[in-house]
């Protein structure tokens, strides 16, 4: 791992500044959350979609300009969560397990001559709303945040080669 490739990894506190979501000012119940069920399911309205979108500004907004600068090379699109096929292709049966999903070629990998899609990041509400739950099964801004921010830079880590084992050693798993 070269040191061009570290220059995107910035460790994040961990624990949630609220106390573990005790504070009900800093609580966000998504609305649909069956927060005592087995399942734990979001389901995603318009209410939560713009929730979620503006958590994605604001995690955006802070990023350090070294990231902002791949940003205007890799867009981020969100969606509720992954397609059937892309979910059947990763082999994964719950759309709340994956967070997010690098699309494209890393840098320093050849391109081959098949047809390539430009370079994207694909964020997943649900997966990520699903991994910023406390134990009680609410969704806390600051926990929501954190992980936006983990995922983006889990991605971003993607395009410069890193595999899972190395992001998750840098903290971003």
């Amino acid at each position: 791992m070269g040191a061009e490739r570290c220059t995107i990894v910035h460790p994040v506190p961990t624990g949630c500044p609220c106390g573990d979501c005790v504070s009900p000012l800093e609580t966000v119940l998504f609305e649909g959350v069956v927060a005592h069920s087995p399942a734990h399911s979001f389901r995603m309205n318009q209410k939560n979609r713009d929730y979620f979108d503006r958590q994605v500004e604001r995690v955006l907004e802070r990023l350090p300009p070294n990231v902002l600068d791949i940003l205007q090379e890799v867009p981020i699109h969100v969606e509720d969560q992954p397609s059937e096929s892309l979910m059947q292709e990763l082999n994964i049966a719950d759309p709340e397990e994956l967070c997010a999903y690098f699309c494209g070629v890393p840098y320093g990998q050849p391109m081959g001559h098949e047809v390539h899609v430009p370079n994207h990041v694909t964020l997943f509400r649900r997966g990520i709303a699903a991994a910023s739950r406390n134990a009680r099964g609410n969704v806390c801004r600051h926990k929501l945040c954190r992980e936006i921010r983990i995922t983006i830079l889990h991605e971003l880590a993607h395009l410069h080669g890193m595999d899972e084992d190395e992001i998750a050693d840098a903290g971003y798993a």
